[in-house]
C-alpha cells in the first residue's frame, strides 16, 4: 500500500522525482519535441514544393470548361462572361447571356436571372440547369412565351450582381428579376488572372496592436501558423472530412453554422437593398431566392437563412427560401459531391436533379403569384414579402 501510495505522489509531483529519472524524462521529452519539429519541417518543405509546382501549372492555363471570361470595363465588376463565344456546351451572345433555346413565338414575360457558378450551371450541361427548364415551366403552364435571361457569372457576389442586374435590366426590360443568393456571397471578389481563371482576394485585415509579450503588429504566431502549407492541408482534409460526414460533427464547429457572423455578411445584405431599390426604379419585381449548402441539410441548420429571412421580413423583400424543399428531398442526392473532381466534395453546386428541383420550386412560386410578379405594375396595392414557402 505504502509503495504504490509512493508512486503515485511521485507521478503526481514531478519534484519528487529522483534527479536521474526527471533528467530522463527531460532529455526524452527534448527529443520528442525536436523529432516532431523535424517531421513538420520535412512535411512543410515537401508541401511547400509539391504544391508551388502544382500551382505553376495549375495557372498555365484554366481546366477544360471553365467559364470563357474577360475583364470588365464596368467599374466595380472586375470581370464577365466574353460574349459571342462558343465553347463545347458554353455559349454566350452578344451581350454575354448564356444562349437561350430559339423559338418562333413572341417573347410575352421577360425574366432575368443575376447569381454566380450556380445559376450558370456549373458542372452541368446548360440544358439542364435551372434556368431553361424554368422558361419551359412557366412557358407550358403560363400558355405564354416566358423568356428565362442567364446573366450569371461564376465567382460573382452580391455587390457585382448588383452591377450586373444594372447593366443587364436595360437589354431585356424584364418584368421580373431573381437573385439567386448564395451563403458564399459576402465574400470579396474574386479577381480574373491572366489565364483567365479566378483567384480568391483575401479582406484586408486591420492591424493588431502589439502584444504585452513585445512581439511587433507585424509578427504573430498566429499568423505563422495561418501561412504554414502543413496545418493549411491538415486543415483541408478535415473540412473534407467533415463534407463527406457533416452530421458527426457538432453544429457550431461547421464552417456555415457562422457565416452569418462573417464580416461581409452585412455588405451583402445592403446590396439585396440596393438592388431592390434598382428594381424599384425600373418599375419590375424582384424575387430573391436563397439556396442552401448540403451540409447545412444533413445537419441540420439554417442559421444563416433565419437571418436572412429575418432581414426580408424587415424590409419587406420578396424571398423564397430553398431550405424546407432541399431539406426534404437531401437524401436524393442534389449536389454535385464528388462527381466532379477528385478534390472535396462539392457540395455547393447543384446536379441535375439539384437544378430541376430549384426549377420547379421557383416556378412554383412564380404561378402562385403570377399577377404580381409578371402583370401588375409596381404601383400596385399589391406587396411583397416572403412567400408561402417560408411557412414550412
Amino acid at each position: 500500500m505504502n509503495v504504490q501510495r509512493k508512486r503515485s505522489d511521485t507521478l503526481a509531483n514531478p519534484s519528487r522525482m529522483p534527479a536521474g529519472k526527471l533528467k530522463l524524462a527531460v532529455m526524452w521529452m527534448a527529443m520528442f519535441v525536436i523529432s516532431g519539429l523535424f517531421v513538420f519541417g520535412a512535411i512543410e518543405i515537401s508541401l511547400r514544393v509539391i504544391v508551388d509546382r502544382a500551382l505553376r501549372h495549375e495557372t498555365g492555363s484554366p481546366p477544360p470548361g471553365s467559364p470563357p471570361l474577360m475583364l470588365s470595363s464596368i467599374p466595380g465588376l472586375g470581370y464577365q462572361l466574353a460574349p459571342d463565344k462558343s465553347t463545347g456546351d458554353i455559349l454566350t451572345d452578344s451581350h454575354g447571356f448564356r444562349v437561350r433555346p430559339a423559338a418562333k413565338e413572341p417573347v410575352r414575360h421577360n425574366i432575368l436571372l443575376v447569381g454566380d457558378s450556380i445559376t450558370y450551371g456549373l458542372g452541368v450541361a446548360y440544358e439542364k440547369t435551372y434556368a431553361p427548364l424554368l422558361e419551359a415551366s412557366l412557358t407550358q403552364a403560363l400558355g405564354e412565351r416566358t423568356a428565362v435571361w442567364d446573366a450569371a457569372v461564376p465567382g460573382y457576389n452580391t455587390d457585382q450582381e448588383l452591377l450586373q442586374m444594372e447593366e443587364m435590366a436595360p437589354i431585356v426590360n424584364p418584368q421580373l428579376v431573381i437573385v439567386q443568393f448564395c451563403l458564399n456571397d459576402y465574400e470579396e471578389p474574386y479577381r480574373l488572372t491572366p489565364a483567365g481563371g479566378l483567384e480568391g482576394v483575401r479582406a484586408p485585415q486591420a492591424p493588431q496592436a502589439p502584444s504585452d509579450a513585445g512581439f511587433s503588429a507585424g509578427f504573430s504566431l498566429i499568423g505563422l501558423a495561418r501561412q504554414s502549407y502543413a496545418l493549411i492541408f491538415a486543415n483541408q482534409i478535415l473540412r473534407e472530412f467533415q463534407q463527406l460526414h457533416p452530421e458527426w460533427f457538432p453544429r457550431w464547429a461547421h464552417y456555415v453554422h457562422h457565416i452569418h457572423t462573417k464580416p461581409g455578411w452585412e455588405r451583402a445584405k445592403a446590396a439585396l437593398l440596393r438592388m431592390d431599390e434598382a428594381a424599384k426604379k425600373r418599375n419590375v419585381r424582384l424575387l430573391i431566392v436563397v439556396f442552401p449548402y448540403e451540409p447545412q441539410l444533413r445537419l441540420p441548420d439554417r442559421e444563416a437563412q433565419d437571418d436572412l429571412v429575418r432581414f426580408a421580413q424587415a424590409h419587406q423583400l420578396s424571398m423564397l427560401d430553398l431550405y424546407a424543399a432541399f431539406r426534404a428531398h437531401w437524401r436524393e442526392d442534389l449536389y454535385i459531391g464528388k462527381r466532379l473532381r477528385a478534390g472535396p466534395p462539392d457540395t455547393m453546386h447543384l446536379n441535375e436533379r439539384g437544378h430541376a428541383l430549384a426549377s420547379s420550386e421557383i416556378a412554383r412560386a412564380i404561378l402562385e403569384r403570377s399577377e404580381y410578379y409578371l402583370h401588375k405594375k409596381l404601383g400596385s396595392t399589391a406587396t411583397g414579402g416572403l412567400l408561402p414557402a417560408q411557412a414550412k
